[in-house]
């Protein structure tokens, strides 16, 4: 009976997870790299076609930075010095250092739940194989600890990806906040 209990339970549990796991396939759209949007503070990040487009919503202001780390304010083309436009380089491969990473990182969580829900199918298959009177409860156990510690171990390598990629964030911070002391054009925006 307790075993019975058990499959029961297991079985609800698995439904459950599939229909989490269907829903939310279903529910994911792919975008493509070009195009990204995002806000940062009360400016408009838009990456694309190997532009950066920063625009504050609250002054009209627009700053562009082009694929040859050219730098234009408000439509005009800003005439920078070498160490300028190695700032303007920098944060300009730092932002596309972003958007790999974090698609890098979603794909990756994709696949870690993917994997979770394949992890819900092989538990299926151990709960058929304690019908055999040499695979019990405690076989299942060691099993699906053993699985599940390979999909944590995964997750954890993944969470430290993120987090360099919030450091990464940081310095492109850094480096815009030292663009807008350094660049005259910059510093006339007022952003800081």
């Amino acid at each position: 009976m307790k075993r019975f209990i058990f499959i029961l339970m297991f079985i609800a549990a698995l439904t459950f997870i599939s229909d989490s796991a269907h829903a939310g396939r279903n529910s994911y759209e792919y975008t493509p790299f070009n195009g990204h949007t995002f806000q940062a503070d009360d400016i408009e990040v838009n990456v694309d076609d190997g532009d950066i487009t920063l625009f504050n919503e609250y002054t009209d202001d627009e700053v562009v930075i082009n694929d040859d780390y050219e730098l234009y304010v408000n439509g005009k083309l800003i005439e920078t010095t070498p160490e300028q436009k190695e700032m303007v380089e920098l944060f300009h491969t730092q932002v596309y250092k972003i958007i790999d990473g974090a698609i890098d990182i979603g794909i990756e969580g994709g696949k870690i739940g993917i994997a979770g829900a394949g992890l819900g199918l092989k538990a299926i298959v151990g709960v058929i194989k304690m019908l055999h009177p040499d695979y019990d409860e405690d076989d299942l156990e060691r099993d699906m600890e053993r699985e599940a510690g390979k999909l944590e171990a995964k997750a954890e390598k993944l969470e430290k990806r993120a987090e360099k990629l919030e450091e990464l964030a940081e310095d492109a911070e850094d480096t815009f906040n030292d663009m807008l002391e350094e660049i005259p054009a910059l510093k006339e925006l007022d952003w800081s």
